[in-house]
């Protein structure tokens, strides 16, 4: 999630929305409100001349937005809900129960805190949001805090649409999904799984747990079971990548029922950029694998997207099924990038990533075509 650091002599931890923006000198001055608190904090630059214990300082403006949900604790804000963004998420728990050697996740470790700090960010978003994701760790390792959040979201928030991001394994077991089912709706959500190969042998060397590929079989089929909307996904690593036109074969046998299938790129950080000797491989090394995959999902009629790349290194047979899919909060560009006349439509980088595994080959593409004169 976004975050930026702030100067406050507030010792507690601080969740609110933002309310009101004023710009008095120049720079926003932003008021945040609490759950049940008449006097609002008031967070604004290091040089506004406000003063009192409930201003908090920023040193540049985060440029937030009316509605957005900030949690501020050891000198930083947190950006939990961005209301001008469609990409938002609460995480369930921090914990997991596989060990993927791809994870960019940098803490993994229970936090006891979390049920209520979702709580209160739940009653805090803005009315209008459209979607939030429910993720982790792995957000069915604590089911019942899962079941709670659900229903909680039903209660004050009945129209939004939640993506489940999970690695499957716990919706092997029917009687969960059948749990999940009577509070979660089915036409309001999607499961985002995914699968890291078509063999055993593949998936469960990145989880490094025997057996999740079966599990993660079986849960496709329970939720398909239920009515659940599936999105499939697929990590390139330097494991799997020559599996691809495979992957969409065993897809199109075994599950016609999946929505559709996203091809992702890897962010290097956490264990990913740990195994980055194992797992790294460069675009054009894969694409013609990718081709041969998109292409047979196209026959095959199984709608396919390809996410967190960069269009420049794809042959222009796949620019139509490239998505910006990074969030905007760690998307990035190159100087190259800024004589591009497609910046924006394309995926761009994480900034997150370890820079040695950032593409160094871009090439801006321009959109101008050749006038032909008339003779």
């Amino acid at each position: 999630m976004k975050q930026f650091a702030v100067t406050t002599s507030l010792s507690e931890q601080i969740i609110g929305k933002v309310t009101r923006i004023t710009k008095p000198t120049g720079t926003s001055r932003y008021t945040i409100r609490r759950l049940g608190m008449h006097l609002p904090y008031l967070l604004c630059s290091e040089g506004n001349p406000r003063t009192g214990p409930r201003t908090i300082r920023y040193a540049s403006d985060p440029h937030l937005s009316v509605g957005d949900v900030l949690e501020f604790s050891d000198g930083h804000c947190y950006v939990h809900i961005c209301a001008s963004s469609n990409d938002n998420c609460l995480i369930v728990s921090n914990e997991c129960n596989e060990r993927c050697i791809n994870c960019p996740q940098l803490d993994r470790t229970k936090n006891p805190g979390l049920p209520e700090r979702n709580t209160q960010l739940i009653r805090l978003f803005p009315k209008h949001l459209q979607t939030v994701a429910l993720t982790g760790g792995e957000p069915a390792v604590d089911f019942p805090e899962l079941l709670r959040i659900v229903r909680m979201l039903a209660l004050h928030h009945p129209s939004i649409h939640i993506d489940m991001l999970t690695n499957g394994i716990a919706f092997a077991d029917l009687s969960k999904v059948e749990a999940l089912s009577s509070v979660l709706k089915q036409e309001r959500t999607t499961f985002c799984i995914t699968l890291y190969g078509d063999t055993p042998a593949i998936h469960d060397a990145h989880t490094q747990i025997p057996g999740s590929f079966a599990k993660v079989n079986a849960a496709l089929h329970h939720l398909a079971f239920l009515g659940y909307t599936i999105e499939l996904r697929y990590l390139i690593t330097r494991v799997n990548y020559e599996r691809l036109p495979s992957f969409i074969e065993y897809v199109y046998d075994n599950f016609p029922f999946v929505d559709h299938i996203s091809i992702m790129g890897m962010e290097f950080c956490g264990d990913a950029a740990a195994n980055a000797d194992k797992l790294f491989v460069a675009c054009e090394t894969y694409t013609a694998y990718l081709l041969a995959a998109v292409q047979k999902a196209v026959m095959r009629d199984i709608p396919v997207f390809v996410y967190n790349h960069q269009v420049c290194l794809l042959p222009k047979q796949l620019w139509r099924f490239t998505v910006a899919s990074i969030s905007d909060w760690k998307t990035g560009y190159s100087p190259t990038c800024e004589h591009c006349d497609v910046k924006g439509y394309c995926g761009g980088f994480f900034t997150t990533s370890n820079p040695d595994y950032i593409p160094t080959n871009l090439a801006p593409i321009s959109l101008d075509y050749p006038v032909k004169e008339d003779a």
